[in-house]
């Protein structure tokens, strides 16, 4: 119905299958409030009703993981071995891992080590994690499991000073090559707002933040 959704449709595509073709292997990474999505012809409308996987009846997001798992494996022409649930909330997915392991999916990326955020947005708890090291599992995440059929590398993250978080956020925001902190697809303002209420009240608290190769991501 839009043109240039088809454009952005060719535009990742070619993108996707030039990094298989610089020999990077291509994963999963689901955010369900884009199936419930509509664009009016100018911007996205976006379904934060729908964040996560778990917030969609289980039939249905199976179906919706399948139609995605499909869709990457024909445009990038390769095979998708990983997968990363989106907003790192994925324990509440009760056809996870089967539905993994169904399509060959044996690496998952999900577990962020030591962090735990229960919102309308974000369910997970990985405090009880012992160890970043990666380690087996077969249908509980946070269990470790010899020979198991699948294999979690959790994100590797730290504690910083909230204040020194506050000062990177806005020092990468501006910067001329690194426009791509925002609010993580959150729900609008919260990002900004929940930056100017908490900066006063958490100047000397600490916060976990996981590595990434593009921006910083704090999770409590």
């Amino acid at each position: 119905e839009h043109p240039v959704l088809l454009q952005d449709l060719r535009k990742v595509s070619n993108h996707i299958q030039d990094i298989v073709k610089r020999g990077h292997s291509i994963g999963l990474h689901i955010h369900s409030q884009w199936y419930y999505s509509e664009f009016d012809g100018i911007k996205w409308n976006i379904d934060f009703d729908h964040y996560k996987l778990s917030d969609m009846p289980q039939d249905l997001a199976d179906e919706k993981f399948q139609a995605s798992f499909d869709l990457l494996k024909k445009i990038s022409g390769a095979d998708i071995t990983s997968f990363r649930g989106g907003g790192f909330s994925i324990q509440d997915y009760n056809s996870f891992p089967a539905i993994m392991l169904r399509n060959g999916i044996t690496k998952d990326t999900t577990a962020n080590y030591k962090a735990k955020l229960i919102t309308k947005l974000h369910s997970f708890d990985y405090t009880s994690l012992k160890s970043s090291d990666h380690y087996s599992f077969e249908s509980d995440i946070l269990v470790p499991v010899a020979n198991g059929a699948m294999t979690e590398y959790p994100i590797a993250s730290s504690r910083e000073l909230y204040i020194i978080y506050c000062y990177n956020r806005y020092k990468y925001s501006k910067a001329a090559d690194n426009q791509n902190w925002g609010n993580g697809g959150d729900l609008p303002g919260k990002a900004s707002a929940g930056f100017i209420k908490n900066i006063f009240r958490k100047l000397a608290w600490t916060v976990g933040v996981g590595a990434s190769i593009d921006y910083q991501s704090y999770f409590h």
